[in-house]
């Protein structure tokens, strides 16, 4: 397996359904209903087992993945659970038809459910993200407005390394002089700028998408991937991500710093949308 320098590592145990916290009063899925459930990009058929309230005051709901080991069992939050009816079975075929090309060495482990189901590797599932509705949606669009053949103008603006760079200022200003996150947060920026611009050409373009690349490598020669293309190639790269580091060497004690800040980044996403997303 490549190593990265890269932040990231395996996510802990979810556990079994008695890790529960105080159960919920009242939820929108019952104990048994099937539903939907967002995973890695895709919506997977499972059975609600338990329901409890986090210490945030949220309801969760912990699911068991339909023909799956119940080491696959997780708790997930009512917004990226869907009831198992016709309108949510068009959205899992939608998003079932939003496939990147792959990256022929990614013949297995490819991401948790689309892998090895029977798998007892200690290095899957690495990293779990769950992407916010707004993003499905994003993904969902992207993907019909490149099959319908409008590609968008090069360079993107903005590009993915001044998104990337905003966030790391924002963070910055949050973070008030914090002198061990700025270093966690900037190896991470870093990290995705060298994903993005090594996995651009083989894992986030849609075959539509091929021969304007080269064109825009011939015309910017040593320009970065980065510093053309914009959110959309980046918001591809990070639902993507789980699926890169399972198959790289992670220190087993760097989750606890990645998996936090991708999500705060999927969140700088959503609240900048207006920004960053084409307005159609």
């Amino acid at each position: 397996k490549a190593k990265h320098n890269m932040v990231g590592t395996k996510r802990k145990s979810s556990g079994s359904a008695g890790d529960a916290g105080s159960p919920a009063a009242k939820t929108a899925f019952e104990v048994g209903q099937q539903v939907l459930a967002f995973d890695y990009g895709k919506l997977y058929v499972a059975k609600v087992i338990n329901t409890k309230t986090n210490s945030e005051g949220i309801i969760e709901y912990r699911l068991h993945y339909n023909g799956w080991k119940k080491k696959w069992d997780s708790w997930l939050k009512e917004e990226n659970i869907h009831p198992d009816n016709e309108e949510s079975r068009a959205l899992q075929a939608r998003l079932d038809s939003v496939v990147f090309v792959q990256d022929p060495g990614q013949s297995k482990h490819v991401s948790k459910k689309g892998g090895d189901a029977f798998s007892d590797d200690p290095n899957d599932d690495l990293i779990r993200l769950i992407i916010p509705h707004t993003l499905q949606k994003q993904l969902i669009d992207d993907h019909a407005r490149i099959k319908e053949g409008r590609l968008y103008n090069l360079p993107r603006k903005p590009v993915a390394a001044a998104i990337l760079e905003q966030f790391l200022a924002a963070k910055r200003e949050e973070e008030q002089g914090n002198a061990c996150e700025d270093a966690i947060l900037t190896e991470m920026v870093q990290g995705l700028k060298t994903y993005f611009d090594s996995g651009l050409g083989m894992i986030l373009l849609y075959p539509e998408e091929y021969s304007q690349y080269e064109t825009a490598r011939m015309a910017r020669p040593g320009v970065p991937p980065c510093e053309i293309y914009g959110i959309e190639h980046l918001l591809r790269l990070v639902v993507k991500l789980p699926m890169l580091l399972e198959n790289a060497n992670m220190h087993p004690d760097s989750a606890l710093h990645l998996h936090p800040r991708l999500l705060e980044l999927l969140r700088f996403f959503e609240r900048n949308a207006s920004s960053f997303f084409l307005c159609e």
